[in-house]
């Protein structure tokens, strides 16, 4: 038997943190975000219904979620009798007391469109709260990021293609424009194409005035800069050597901040030059060069729109989780209409676990007594799984419920908080052995036993 010295841990236990609570504030927020969730629902309902069934949207929907991140091995069969059996736990009432079959669920999906859950999230973007405290020098800062998804074999007839002919599965385009300072996902659709540039293009459809787009290397096109001056929305495009001539000789230079004139292509047809601001800086012996359209050196410093740069991989550290999700073994349909029901869903999920988060965050800054440290951030896989678990409590709850729904999300959701971390001078290498057989080098048959 071990000693009680041995058995005690000698090290000072970490201090308890208070569990976070749901103000009057977050309270409202949601029950208007539910409420828009409950209003789109029977909107549906009365376009695809022509009689009373068991089956509705708000059913449907609260499958799709439970599905988007479902492994790809649980079937439907698996994932309703998980849905049903939260209900039952949670006495919430369902249209019959046994799962509705795994065939009568797909058939309904059939009759759901993606752009249902496109209208969720739109309402959880309109009710996340005011945007005033996230601006960058009074604009939106968004990120645009493209992923190239493989995609099940049966949207081939969809039009969506192989990126070789030795390729078995198609891909698509899925691209993502993201809020810098909310870190929401805030525009996205699966392209049949695999242009970035295009599906950035229609990204700015949803973007006007005030607005500020930053873009990563092979974004930028004379095409794409005379889209941001027409609908008048701010770029800022990280740039290659080879982008244009004169951007090649900006790199060799010795100039730091510079404007020049682009002239498109195709000038015969009256198109007249656009001016760009070039930016140059180092970082650990690294050369960078940015090029924007905002063209106020004072107002716009360089080293804040290196700081503004930089902060956009802030994102897609973010949502590093969703990429490795993404996989064709996340997909449960085989149709081009369930493969966006399943993606649309799973940026809402995002959208809706960020709230949390970002609320969480609030309640560590306020309670935090270390200035003098990175803040501390909420562990968003946490957020994720406290929302993925509690989804039937949160959207079929009545509101009497909804404030301990919303206490007992927040908890999970803070916990393991992080220190934010400074950026890293060393570049990451896994130290994982590859699995395949072919990274391995030969032995030499003349040294082998």
């Amino acid at each position: 038997m071990l000693s009680r010295d041995l058995c005690v841990n000698s090290s000072p236990r970490p201090r308890p943190q208070p569990r976070p609570e749901a103000d009057e504030e977050f309270l409202a927020m949601w029950r208007d975000i539910l409420g828009s969730v409950a209003e789109t629902a029977a909107a549906h309902d009365w376009r695809w219904q022509r009689r009373r069934r068991s089956i509705g949207t708000m059913l449907v929907v609260l499958f799709v979620f439970r599905l988007a991140h479902a492994p790809r091995r649980r079937g439907y069969a698996r994932v309703l009798a998980d849905m049903w059996e939260c209900c039952r736990r949670l006495g919430l009432e369902l249209p019959q007391p046994r799962p509705v079959a795994a065939s009568s669920m797909s058939v309904a999906r059939g009759k759901v469109g993606a752009d249902v859950f496109r209208r969720i999230h739109e309402a959880v973007l309109r009710h996340a709260g005011p945007e005033s405290s996230t601006l960058w020098k009074g604009l939106r800062a968004f990120a645009v990021d493209g992923s190239k998804l493989n995609l099940p074999r049966k949207l081939l007839r969809e039009g969506y293609a192989p990126p070789s002919p030795q390729a078995h599965y198609p891909q698509g385009l899925l691209s993502c424009l993201y809020q810098i300072g909310r870190r929401l996902p805030y525009d996205f659709d699966l392209h049949a194409h695999g242009d970035e540039r295009r599906a950035a293009l229609r990204h700015l459809g949803v973007l006007g005035r005030g607005d500020l787009v930053v873009y990563d290397r092979g974004y930028y096109s004379a095409a794409l800069l005379r889209a941001h001056s027409a609908c008048q929305v701010a770029a800022v495009f990280r740039l290659k050597r080879n982008a244009s001539a004169r951007v090649g000789a900006f790199f060799a230079g010795d100039g730091r901040d510079e404007l020049v004139r682009v002239d498109p292509s195709g000038t015969a047809g009256g198109r007249s030059p656009s001016r760009l601001r070039l930016v140059k800086y180092g970082i650990g012996g690294k050369v960078y060069v940015l090029g924007t359209t905002l063209l106020d050196a004072g107002r716009y410093p360089a080293a804040d729109l290196a700081d503004l740069y930089h902060g956009r991989w802030s994102v897609e550290e973010l949502y590093k989780i969703s990429k490795e999700m993404l996989e064709i073994e996340s997909f449960h349909s085989r149709s081009e209409l369930g493969v966006k029901q399943e993606l649309y869903a799973h940026f809402t999920l995002i959208a809706m676990a960020r709230l949390f988060a970002s609320r969480s965050e609030q309640q560590f800054a306020a309670r935090d007594g270390e200035a003098d440290r990175p803040p501390l951030r909420a562990n968003f896989s946490h957020s994720l799984g406290a929302v993925e678990r509690d989804l039937e409590a949160l959207l079929l709850h009545e509101a009497p419920q909804l404030r301990d729904t919303l206490n007992r999300v927040l908890e999970h959701a803070a916990r393991a908080p992080q220190r934010e971390r400074p950026g890293r001078s060393y570049p990451r290498r896994s130290r994982r052995p590859g699995k395949k057989w072919r990274n391995r080098k030969p032995a030499d048959p003349q040294t082998a036993d």
